[in-house]
């Protein structure tokens, strides 16, 4: 491309109207346009571009290790609340279970037991001191009528009060093995979600968005399995400047277009923080039912300005709509690096179109960028014009050195 023509495609931006000034011819070769800053209201409506995004989305994670056995279906399959979309091998959770409920067995025997020698020692105690006279050995008829009175008479012995022990000891082995049984149950519990776990179900109707794992694949607890959407209604997702929040409110009707479409819409949800780095306040706008618009698409909405009379008082960064690259799908600029020389992409948030070709920049641009008037189709970063202008105007026509 010729010097002369490159040295016409630079842009420095700094205000709301495009105003055009001469440049010496020695200075620049051709006309170099300027944006005057504070020079002119916006109308009393703003456009701000957003994405299309579905009314609910959620990232589902393993929650145990081991071979994915199944997936459902693809990217866009459709999915019902409840369905497994991914399921694990479960042979080792399924050991733990096992193992679990033997645990569980063996600890309500124990229970039946301890019971069973509780209930005895109430009924029928077993304590040695009120053996039967007719009983053979030393708690026999001799203990009976001789050891056991004078051992009772002498002190050495107290009936009821080794009966009362022997109670006691038998009701704290009830207790003992009622308290191993809960501990067993738990373990079962917990084997048993551990089991669950192993597949993943939808929890509401949906269609699959994205996939990170195959059948074969191994995971581990949190690794990412899928992105699943409700796609049952759609919203466009827009940072608003925090100074037009306040002049919204939920339910409010606002226009959309997407493409060469337009469509009614009322604002759904207003996030309650700002970003700081942009002083943007996210909001979502519902779509109606059945729109024919995919997540991911790109938005525009019109909103009242923020002045008097609906008319916005505050400077803005505008550009040529020919600075605009040809070819993508979000509005794009090139930047000049004043220090390299070379081209930069710019993604860009554009607000309303201005008269004589200009539209508004409300994120991506900042007053003082240089940027490619007329960029070839699919530009990309990197490239040099080799000139970088030596003179620009403000709008008083003053000359300055850039």
């Amino acid at each position: 491309m010729h010097r002369s023509t490159l040295r016409a495609l630079l842009l420095t931006l700094g205000g709301v109207v495009l105003v055009g000034t001469g440049v010496p011819a020695h200075a620049a070769g051709a006309p170099i346009s300027t944006i005057a800053p504070n020079s002119a209201k916006s109308a009393n409506q703003i456009s701000l571009g957003g994405v299309v995004v579905p009314l609910r989305t959620i990232d589902a994670v393993s929650l145990v290790s081991g071979r994915v056995n199944f997936v459902l279906g693809s990217i866009g399959t459709r999915v019902t609340a409840g369905q497994v979309v991914v399921a694990v091998n479960n042979s080792a959770q399924m050991a733990n279970l096992q193992e679990a409920q033997a645990e569980l067995l063996s600890a309500q025997i124990g229970w039946q037991t301890a019971n069973i020698q509780y209930t005895r020692q109430l009924y029928s105690p077993r304590s040695n001191n009120v053996a039967s006279p007719m009983s053979i050995g030393p708690s026999g008829l001799f203990n009976h009528y001789f050891t056991g009175p004078f051992a009772q008479m002498a002190g050495l012995q107290d009936p009821g009060l080794d009966r009362y022990a022997d109670t006691v000891q038998s009701k704290d082995e009830l207790l003992l093995a009622e308290q191993q049984i809960r501990v067993a149950q738990a373990r079962v519990a917990n084997a048993q979600s551990a089991l669950s776990d192993t597949d993943t179900y939808a929890p509401f109707d949906g269609v699959i968005m994205s996939k990170q794992v195959e059948v074969g694949g191994t995971v581990q607890p949190g690794s990412p399995l899928l992105v699943l959407a409700d796609v049952s209604r759609m919203l466009v997702k827009v940072d608003v400047p925090e100074d037009l929040v306040p002049s919204m409110r939920l339910g409010q009707p606002v226009p959309i277009t997407i493409g060469r479409t337009e469509l009614p819409g009322i604002i759904y949800q207003i996030y309650p923080l700002a970003a700081p780095s942009t002083h943007t306040v996210p909001i979502k706008i519902m779509l109606p039912p059945g729109a024919p618009v995919a997540s991911g698409m790109y938005a525009t909405i019109t909103l009242p300005g923020n002045g008097a009379d609906g008319v916005s008082q505050s400077p803005q960064v505008a550009v040529p709509e020919t600075a605009l690259i040809k070819g993508y799908y979000l509005p794009c600029v090139l930047v000049v690096n004043p220090h390299t020389h070379k081209t930069e992409i710019h993604v860009l948030r554009l607000g309303e179109t201005l008269p004589h070709g200009m539209v508004v920049v409300l994120a991506g641009l900042k007053s003082g960028d240089q940027v490619v008037l007329h960029p070839p189709a699919h530009a990309a970063s990197g490239w040099e014009p080799g000139h970088t202008p030596h003179t620009v105007a403000d709008r008083s026509g003053a000359s300055s050195r850039g």
